[in-house]
């Protein structure tokens, strides 16, 4: 006979006290504001223990190169510090994530495991292993969505399909329900007794060797903090944004690609501020009403797209925030080793990136662009999404 402060799950037959541990899998979601899987775990009140597994294995052959090491780095760098002021902290484990939260959740006696899901195929297929391998231990794992405005995979047409041009998108979208207010960063995440080991986040050998990154350090600070901060700054010159964000000589747009990749702000979050200010503020609300910046919401792009076949490998990719590039301050941007080149010298339209999409050259080397995907990974028609604000 079992209470509701124990229960037997799952063939292993682990046995689940009140106070035992939910795991948080942080992913590209490093912050701690408008988390939903931080969210969902603290609700019971048990223990949280937080991990970043490092699986560039998993990546599909989209592991990020060296300037989005160096920025990984940093960004679990100051989560690390945010959770310790929580009262919290980060572990680090490497391997298959499937294996690597088995393993953890064998050591704390873990009652469940949260995760946010991601969009791209390459993270769907290493969480739905991770799933798998999970319940095979009797752990039960919770997948979490949200941070998204409008979610594609919700908003449909009238024949139940996905839409595959952005404007009727748009359009339903602005039919829809208002999104709902981001989630509140938590005022403190509740620890387990004891903490199981963790690898030194210098292990991961993230930071360059030789140390090239000096440019890098000058010009960005990677981190939840600095991506409201640019947020901020962004909305006090939004009015200027339409008539400026094709000058690449002048700091027209967000600069929240990478912030946005690594998950250091939700798209939710920028969503509700832009649209918050555009009600408290005239500037900001000229901003947003322009055609560039109103449609997207200050270039928020929730884009679906049709099914790609192995003649259309030049489209879009399938629902990531962006994929590593490579390119110097101000100069030509080569996407990840594939075939589409940005134009030399600063930002603007890449025709060779397919819908419509504004890919920019990042300044801080490997970049954050829209690109390419494997066809396979759409050929259901499932919808894309392309979470970009602005350029870099």
């Amino acid at each position: 006979m079992t209470s509701e402060s124990t229960q037997i799950r799952g063939p292993g037959r682990y046995w689940f006290m009140a106070d035992s541990p939910r795991i948080v899998w942080f992913r590209r979601d490093l912050r701690l504001a408008d988390h939903p899987a931080l969210y969902a775990a603290l609700t019971d009140g048990a223990p949280v223990v937080p991990v970043f597994v490092w699986s560039p294995e998993e990546d599909g052959g989209w592991g990020p190169g060296g300037a989005a090491r160096w920025w990984l780095q940093q960004s679990l760098q100051v989560l690390a510090a945010s959770l310790e002021k929580n009262g919290s902290r980060l572990l680090i484990r490497t391997g298959s994530a499937g294996e690597a939260l088995t393993e953890l959740a064998r050591e704390v006696g873990a009652v469940g495991v949260e995760w946010n899901y991601l969009p791209d195929p390459a993270a769907r297929e290493a969480a739905a292993r991770a799933a798998l391998r999970l319940a095979a231990a009797g752990v039960p794992s919770r997948e979490h969505r949200g941070d998204l405005p409008f979610d594609p995979e919700v908003i449909r047409t009238g024949a139940g399909q996905p839409y595959r041009v952005f404007t009727p998108f748009w359009r339903a979208c602005r039919a829809s329900e208002p999104p709902p207010e981001p989630l509140s960063t938590p005022a403190r995440i509740p620890a387990p007794e004891r903490w199981p080991a963790s690898l030194p986040l210098a292990d991961l050998g993230l930071e360059p060797r030789p140390d090239w990154a000096g440019g890098l350090q000058e010009t960005w600070q990677p981190g939840e903090a600095d991506a409201g901060l640019r947020l901020t700054a962004f909305l006090d010159r939004i009015a200027e944004y339409e008539r400026e964000r094709d000058r690449p000589a002048l700091a027209a747009t967000t600069c929240l690609s990478p912030h946005l990749h690594h998950g250091e702000i939700s798209p939710r979050t920028v969503w509700s501020v832009c649209v918050q200010a555009a009600a408290e503020r005239p500037a900001a609300r000229e901003g947003v009403a322009c055609p560039a910046a109103g449609a997207r919401v200050a270039r928020i792009r929730l884009l679906p797209a049709a099914p790609l076949s192995g003649d259309h490998r030049s489209a879009v990719s399938a629902g990531v925030r962006g994929v590593p590039c490579q390119s110097g301050p101000g100069g030509p941007a080569r996407v990840a080793a594939r075939t589409h080149r940005l134009p030399a010298g600063g930002r603007g339209h890449a025709p060779a990136l397919a819908n419509r999409l504004d890919a920019q050259p990042c300044p801080y080397g490997d970049g954050i662009l829209p690109c390419q995907a494997p066809a396979p990974a759409l050929a259901d028609g499932s919808p894309v999404v392309l979470r970009h604000v602005g350029g870099c």
